[in-house]
């Protein structure tokens, strides 16, 4: 195939912001803790292998683990209980910011060319893709999945996952440690800018509520902020002398990083509050779920993880935790109901590199497990109970998305969806939803 030539991207992007402009309405961030994730001592080699190609671990009574190679675009892994229970089902550069009274509007539905830049496949794709500073969401068509463009942000790249709210979709456009902006891209109307020069954001169970932490004197003051994500009114604050990122919310409280380095800790608020609760031996937090009060917490200032069950009081409650089988775990996501997460560990420094799907039950009691290795494996997202969507990027700057299933086969097909794009952090996330969807 020729190489693209070296203006596409910018002719692509300034197709969407013409048809932004024409659409009829429906200082220096402090320098931030950079995410647990990125500090990760890869301690497996990389496996080269062809792409798609897998190696099968699977958790067996006794512990034992047994191994096979499968043939690229057939990849299985397995997934069986321990017990007596049968298992359910390089970044681009920010772009000029716009203030937060900018007239663009969001861009109308995609003609050829956004569905071009918005890649396509088989499908079924149940979820929105955020692809180089671009929105999409998708129809399943008689040919294949059809792009729409749902919104547009002037950065490039974004810092977490973006997130689906009633009131639209919440993207935090940068990088860590660098100018960001927290936009809002309804489903009519402009997009809106919230808050600048943040580095997280946790989102409610409903999606109508947002808490994030804005930082000053050197990262070592932080006002905590709860806001309405249909106005952006303020609902809670409070200060406090720590630096503060927002991971998110479970149950009714929000989880947080704090402090830095070594005396950093996993903590608690309430909005409403004026103090936070600081759980001990956890320094930092991966991943939440504000339907359970389910939260993935790193042991000290390490990297090796543990699923916590907060009580309404934010401290960790409800049975002892459940340890995690490995260390480096990264695209947390829980199934619908809590019973199940999955995530990617890190066993390559190469983001395109042989990377570790897992799956792990959240009950203590029992030890649900499985693995599958896939090339350049960074996102997971439920798509339903037993059915999880996970984002790779096998070769520079070409992305795809894997449909899986908890099951003895966990990713038995090729890609659902494929695009090219920029590659590299940041500039390709599957949405998450607020509400979560049921099935």
């Amino acid at each position: 195939m020729p190489d693209r030539p070296d203006d596409l991207e910018p002719d692509v992007r300034d197709l969407l912001e013409d048809m932004a402009s024409s659409a009829n309405p429906p200082s220096k961030a402090p320098p931030a803790v950079m995410r647990a994730a990125r500090k990760r001592l890869i301690r497996n080699s990389a496996v080269l292998v062809t792409a798609l190609s897998v190696v099968v671990v699977v958790v067996v009574v006794g512990g034992a683990v047994a191994g096979a190679r499968l043939a690229s675009g057939s990849g299985h892994g397995a997934v069986l209980p321990i017990g007596p229970v049968t298992p359910t089902a390089g970044p681009s550069t920010p772009g000029p910011t716009p203030s937060a009274t900018e007239s663009a509007q969001s861009p109308t539905p995609s003609g050829t060319a956004a569905e071009q830049a918005g890649g396509g496949g088989t499908g079924p794709l149940p979820a929105m893709v955020f692809l180089d500073g671009v929105v999409y969401r998708y129809a399943q068509g008689p040919r294949g999945l059809a792009a729409e463009v749902a919104g547009v942000i002037p950065e490039t790249i974004a810092v977490r996952p973006p997130v689906a709210t009633p009131s639209g979709v919440l993207v935090l456009g940068g990088r860590f440690g660098h100018e960001t902006e927290l936009w809002l891209l309804p489903d009519q109307g402009p997009r809106r800018l919230l808050v600048s020069n943040i580095d997280g954001y946790a989102v409610s169970a409903d999606g109508t509520r947002v808490t994030y932490a804005k930082l000053s004197d050197g990262s070592t003051h932080s006002e905590l902020i709860e806001a309405s994500v249909q106005t952006g009114a303020v609902l809670h604050s409070a200060t406090f002398d720590t630096f503060i990122r927002a991971i998110g919310y479970a149950s009714d409280v929000v989880v947080l990083d704090t402090g830095d380095g070594a005396p950093s800790s996993v903590a608690t608020w309430s909005p409403g509050v004026m103090t936070i609760s600081r759980i001990s031996g956890y320094g930092t937090a991966d991943a939440t779920d504000p339907e359970t009060g389910l939260a993935v917490v790193n042991q000290g200032d390490g990297v090796c993880w543990s699923i916590l069950h907060l009580a309404p009081t934010g401290n960790a409650g409800q049975g002892p935790p459940k340890q995690g089988d490995s260390c480096g775990v990264v695209g947390i996501s829980f199934e619908p109901g809590g019973g199940t997460i999955a995530g990617v560990e890190l066993t390559s420094e190469a983001r395109t590199g042989l990377q570790r799907l897992i799956l792990a039950g959240t009950d203590p009691q029992l030890q649900l497990g499985g693995a599958v290795d896939l090339d350049g494996a960074f996102q997971t997202l439920w798509a339903g109970p037993g059915r999880i969507l996970v984002l790779t990027e096998p070769a520079d700057g070409h992305v795809a998305v894997l449909g899986c299933q908890v099951s003895e086969n966990i990713c038995p097909d090729g890609p659902v969806w494929t695009a090219t794009g920029a590659g590299g952090d940041g500039s390709a996330w599957l949405v998450e939803s607020r509400p979560q969807p049921a099935g």
